[in-house]
């Protein structure tokens, strides 16, 4: 580019030379032409020509052009000054004004805020009076549940004592039920053992016909066939032994036709003397007149046997059944007493 530059900068360095010289020679003949015309004046003033008279006022008016570039100068520069000051003081006013309403503006948000200072000291007395209240209550309230704390100790151990009351009673309940069962049983043996014996035995109520053969039949005594009974059953299951012995109770024999002592004595002496005497008459009745159909009456026996076995074994596993039943209820019952007395507990406990 600066060569290429180069001959455009030769040629106007040309061209201004052509140009001052033709200035130069337009002056010369300026000056030709000006000489006769300012010949008299330059006379009159004492100069050769024109061009000694602009040499001499030349450096005077430079001079006063000089010093008027100064004033002009000094005024713009005045002006200028004044213009920046002008501005400062405006920036300065609009600075103090805004820091006017800045300071309007804080002392009205100081005021506000003291107010609300003061409002909120009046909230805080109140509060502060609310929980010397609720402090008050708290102490009332305490006091009161030490109070019914101490009633609920005392009442747990009433109701413990009564827990203890309540599962003796319910020992002493089973006891006498087991009692009552095992009465019953016995009557049960012996009126199953009459009519598996074909004993005409005297009733006032009932049939010996009504009566399940549920109980096995076979030598022994009534005690015995009494217990081998109660061993099928539960005595804790109060309800099933109970329905089972119902027919048996139903059946009321007739006591008058035994002697005094035998209705008033123990229940197994008299058996027992009544055992003695079966079996002393059976040996004079066997000793007297042998009895020719006594095997086939033993085998009808035995298969009559075999039959009330099978029927036993059935009673009995229903009975286990039935005790099953039991024991899982009783343990449900207890279970739900259980959740209740803690549920109550904790409650109790809580309150």
């Amino acid at each position: 580019q600066l060569r290429d530059a180069e001959p455009l900068a030769r040629q106007a360095a040309h061209e201004l030379d052509q140009a001052k010289e033709e200035q130069r020679q337009i002056s010369a003949r300026v000056h030709a032409a000006a000489r006769p015309i300012f010949a008299d004046f330059c006379d009159r003033l004492g100069i050769e020509s024109l061009e000694a008279f602009e040499k001499r006022l030349l450096p005077a008016t430079e001079a006063t052009s000089e010093r008027r570039l100064q004033f002009a100068t000094h005024v713009s520069r005045l002006e200028s000054q004044l213009a920046f000051e002008t501005q400062q003081h405006a920036e300065a006013n609009a600075k103090l004004d805004h820091l006017t309403q800045f300071l309007q503006s804080t002392e009205d948000t100081l005021a506000q805020q003291q107010a609300e200072l003061s409002k909120e000291q009046d909230e805080m007395a109140g509060f502060v009076a609310q929980i010397e209240g609720l402090r008050s209550e708290l102490s009332s309230l305490t006091a009161k549940y030490s109070d019914v704390s101490g009633d609920v100790h005392v009442a747990r151990r009433e109701l413990e004592l009564g827990q203890k009351g309540l599962d003796a009673a319910s020992k002493e309940l089973g006891a006498k039920v087991s009692e009552l069962e095992r009465a019953m049983a016995e009557k049960a043996a012996v009126l199953r053992r009459c009519k598996i014996e074909d004993i005409a035995l005297p009733l006032l109520r009932g049939s010996l016909q009504a009566l399940a053969l549920e109980a096995g039949a076979g030598a022994g005594t009534d005690s015995q066939l009494a217990e081998s009974y109660l061993s099928q059953l539960s005595i804790a299951d109060t309800q099933s032994s109970l329905a089972s012995l119902q027919d048996a109770d139903d059946i009321v024999p007739d006591y008058s036709l035994l002697p005094q002592q035998a209705r008033t004595g123990a229940s197994a002496t008299v058996d027992q003397k009544f055992q003695d005497d079966i079996s002393r008459l059976t040996a004079e009745v066997d000793a007297l007149n042998p009895n020719p159909h006594a095997r086939e009456r033993m085998e009808a026996a035995q298969a009559r046997l075999r039959d009330i076995e099978a029927e036993h074994n059935e009673a009995r596993q229903e009975a286990r059944d039935a005790k099953t039943a039991f024991q899982v209820v009783r343990k449900e019952r207890h279970e739900k007493f259980m959740r209740c007395y803690n549920h109550l507990s904790t409650a109790i406990d809580h309150a």
